[in-house]
């Protein structure tokens, strides 16, 4: 196998275990464990690749020339955020402000920290997002991408505009911004949910769709809006996401409330996550990939969960993932991932 050894292998094994397992015997036993199947469970084919925010590691992330890049790469899957503006448009963008190091007019970063729950998409669009800000985190993290002077936070609707027009199966995985514990920056989930399910039936575009959320709330509400729509359960561990939150509003935060907040449970009452799941009707499990476990993984395998993993850059890691049960691969960068696996047929044991 390329990119790979057996030693990697168990790296990767003890280091899933200890996200979550304290105990060093447990890491051990797991990780010697994973090593005696490796033989077992090295699989042909490839994961699903889906373009985190586009090709985002080619064109600025989360706009139209990310997605069209993908769309060219031959991704199965792009994946974005998407939130609603003061006007009730949905547009995509990560965060719930514009960029600091992408938004700009004139060559003037200084975007508002304003909402943008509460910017219409006229003001949104009045900025340029297509050149990342010199010498900024952004642009040092980006080496490889390509400016596009002009670009705009675009529509969700003309993103499925984009998709249709490519080709008709490429999937839209995507991703509803709620953070129901900041309503201050978070919209009103039923009203999230609602304004996307009615964009993908205007757009008959249901078929072709993956909604994602770590609001379980907003998955929830689609549910009761339309049960064929697929859904998947983003999750990371709290704790860990907070640490790394910086200056950001979610590092003031209890990481139980945010537990309790985003699942609407106050705990699991002794279920594992892939029961929890499999009660909600999830169709994947979208996991912060280092913080899966070995019986996570197992255990969805077992019971028919589909696993996602994000954000996964080294072809290397993403092929140990596959080989540990993982269906669905989101990267920054697509062209690497079919550099790795090839553009053969996607997962097969």
């Amino acid at each position: 196998m390329k990119s790979f050894s057996l030693f990697r292998y168990s790296l990767l094994a003890a280091s899933l275990v200890a996200s979550v397992i304290g105990p060093a015997h447990a890491q051990v036993a797991h990780a010697e464990q994973a090593s005696d199947d490796f033989g077992n469970r090295a699989r042909q084919g490839r994961p699903i690749i889906i373009a985190h925010r586009g090709a985002s590691s080619l064109n600025v992330e989360n706009s139209l020339s990310a997605f069209r890049k993908a769309l060219e790469l031959g991704v199965d899957g792009v994946e974005t955020d998407t939130q609603l503006t003061a006007d009730g448009q949905l547009v995509l963008n990560h965060d719930f402000t514009l960029n600091a190091n992408l938004a700009q007019k004139g060559g003037d970063y200084s975007a508002p920290k304003t909402p943008i729950k509460a910017m219409t998409l006229a003001e949104i669009q009045s900025y340029d997002i297509g050149t990342p800000k010199p010498g900024s985190a952004y642009a040092a993290e980006h080496p490889d991408l390509i400016p596009t002077p002009g670009e705009k936070v675009p529509t969700l609707s003309a993103l499925i505009d984009l998709m249709q027009a490519h080709d008709d199966r490429t999937m839209l995985w995507l991703e509803i911004k709620s953070m129901p514990f900041m309503p201050q920056v978070s919209s009103d989930p039923a009203q999230l949910a609602r304004a996307v399910v009615d964009e993908l039936h205007a757009q008959k575009f249901t078929n072709r769709v993956v909604v994602l959320s770590f609001d379980w709330n907003v998955l929830r509400e689609v549910k009761k809006l339309d049960s064929s729509i697929p859904l998947a359960f983003l999750s990371s561990n709290a704790t860990r996401a907070i640490a790394h939150a910086g200056d950001s509003p979610l590092a003031k935060v209890d990481p139980a409330k945010i537990s309790r907040s985003l699942t609407g449970l106050d705990d699991f009452g002794g279920h594992s996550m892939v029961e929890v799941l499999e009660n909600e009707g999830a169709s994947w499990w979208d996991h912060n990939y280092p913080d899966f476990t070995l019986e996570d993984l197992l255990e969805a395998e077992q019971q028919g969960l589909k696993t996602g993993a994000w954000t996964v850059d080294d072809p290397g890691t993403a092929r140990l993932l596959f080989n540990l049960g993982v269906d669905a691969i989101t990267t920054n960068q697509p062209d690497r991932m079919f550099k790795e696996f090839g553009k053969k047929p996607q997962t097969s044991e």
